[in-house]
């Protein structure tokens, strides 16, 4: 069954509004008509069997009956992606989403070369959004992505993980990730950093390390940013079977 994810606001006793883009989908796009079942998840709560009760220029309403799945991901796996190009960070977040990530930092790094003023940042937090939604219904999660506001570097939460891993390539006495991933817990929350195109700056390894931050090299190849991001939550996924 396709799968809408919803704000609580959003539910009235058992029944719940969709309108714009989710509308449009239902009505425009798969053709749906009153009595086919959909999935409904609430955003950070159940998920629930639904069906369709009417279908309206302006809204669609849906019955919800049997709650389907309500516990939360066994995992916390939070990526601190660097700003880079646009289609980069939006190929970014639509596959991270997709490997299992369970919170996005934007992250505005030293030689971060997107910077976002006070102006734009709500409108690209909202378009994000609109992206981690997509990908959520699309791969089926029954949890989405929280993105958070954008951050710098330094004013991370560095406290409220259990380990912080780094992406990075040119330190002699990195580790290769497989070497790192078995000694790793489910139990942990874990905050991986993803520097953006011109890597991390030694002044910022520096500051890592004050985090114990661990570091580790992905192989031999020099993966672009969003690439890097990806492939580290792919290799978690194997070892953990999620």
């Amino acid at each position: 069954m396709q799968r809408y994810f919803i704000n609580k606001e959003q539910i009235e006793a058992n029944t719940c509004l969709i309108e714009g883009g989710d509308l449009h989908h239902i009505r425009d796009v798969l053709r749906y008509v009153p009595g086919q079942k959909v999935t409904i998840s609430i955003t950070g709560g159940l998920t629930y069997q639904g069906i369709i009760k009417s279908i309206a220029k302006d809204q669609c309403i849906v019955e919800l009956q049997d709650v389907i799945f309500s516990s939360k991901p066994d995992y916390s796996l939070t990526v601190a992606q660097a700003l880079i190009k646009k289609d980069r960070f939006e190929l970014f977040l639509e596959k991270s989403t997709e490997f299992g990530v369970t919170k996005i930092i934007p992250t505005i790094l030293s030689r971060s070369i997107i910077k976002i003023d006070n102006e734009k940042e709500a409108k690209k937090l909202e378009r994000y959004k609109k992206i981690v939604k997509e990908a959520s219904e699309q791969s089926q999660r029954f949890q989405m992505p929280v993105v958070e506001q954008i951050a710098k570097l330094n004013d991370i939460d560095y406290g409220a993980y259990d380990k912080v891993i780094v992406c990075y390539e040119q330190e002699a006495s990195t580790s290769h990730i497989k070497n790192l991933l078995p000694t790793l817990s489910m139990k942990e929350n874990m905050l991986i950093i993803v520097g953006p195109e011109g890597g991390i700056t030694l002044e910022e390894v520096q500051f890592l390390k004050t985090k114990k931050a661990s570091f580790v090299s992905l192989g031999h190849q020099i993966f672009r940013s969003e690439s890097a991001a990806i492939m580290i939550l792919a290799a978690f996924m194997y070892e953990w079977g999620i």
